[in-house]
Formats: structure tokens, sequence, C-alpha cells
């Protein structure tokens, strides 16, 4: 599967820079089997929007996304600091503090003190279950934008019996 979507992308990048290729050749390797849906938009971002990185940037920040030590926001801010600061990818995440949280119990209180502060939205969102967006969107601001974005919508269909 990894292998179709890089095709398709070689395919598009083809036509606007064939002599850019080769920076992202190392996407292209079995470890990152877990996660294919973060190869196109992690290419297709940076080669138009911030321009290349080292190929070695590029499949660092796959890594840490397929293993969950950072989430898709995450790496978007990660690519800007590296685009304009240079440096390893794991090495500035663990220097700047942009792990992906993904402890259930500190998640939990994060959801536990948005569903106490908006007891109007709690109803709302057992009347309609597309507010659970709402709730999810106040858990990340209030984490920095670093909880587990799936452990955070488990927790709160749980919560708000969803």
């Amino acid at each position: 599967l990894i292998n179709e979507y890089l095709g398709r992308i070689n395919k598009e990048l083809e036509k606007y820079d064939p002599s850019r290729m080769d920076w992202y050749a190392p996407l292209s390797t079995p470890q990152f089997p877990t996660y294919p849906r973060v190869v196109p938009h992690i290419v297709m971002q940076q080669q138009f929007v911030l321009g290349p990185l080292p190929a070695s940037a590029n499949a660092a920040i796959v890594k840490m996304i397929s293993d969950k030590t950072i989430s898709g926001k995450i790496a978007k801010d990660l690519f800007e600091i590296l685009w304009t600061e240079g440096g390893d990818p794991a090495e500035i995440v663990e220097k700047l503090g942009m792990k992906q949280v993904t402890d259930t119990g500190a998640i939990e209180k994060a959801v536990d003190e948005i569903i106490a502060a908006n007891p109007d939205k709690v109803w709302q969102a057992k009347a309609k279950p597309s507010m659970i967006g709402w709730f999810v969107g106040q858990v990340m601001k209030n984490t920095g934008g670093k909880a587990n974005p799936a452990a955070v919508n488990d927790i709160l269909k749980a919560k708000l019996g969803i």
C-alpha cells in the first residue's frame, strides 16, 4: 500500500520538479507500512509549502508519527522548526517537549476539566454526537495539541456516553 502511495506521489512530483525526487526515497522502505496515509501528507506539504528537507529528516518524522511519538499536528510544527532552524528531528522533539501525550490518565484529566466547565455542551453532544468534535478541539487546546487524538476521542465517547 505504501508503495502505491509513493508511486502516485512520484508521478505528481515529477510534473513539478523531477530533480527533487530522491529526497523522499528513504520513506519507501518497509519500516513504514503501519501509517501509509502519513507519507503523502508529509511529502506533499513539505514539497509544496516549505521546500525539501534532507531525506533522513523526512524518514525520522514519519517514524515518529508511525510510532505515535508525535501527531500530525506536531509534525507540521516540527517541519517549520526544521525548515527555519535545522537540526535533528528527534532531538528537537525531545528538547522542546513536543512528544504526544499518550498517558490516558493525563488525557482523562483534561477531558474531565472540559466536561465540568461546559455542562451545557454535554447535553448538546448527547443529542448531536458530532458535537464531540468541539470537545476534542477543547481538549487539544488544553493540552497544547499534544494529546493523542484517538485516545481523546475514545475517552470522550466513554465519558459522554456516545
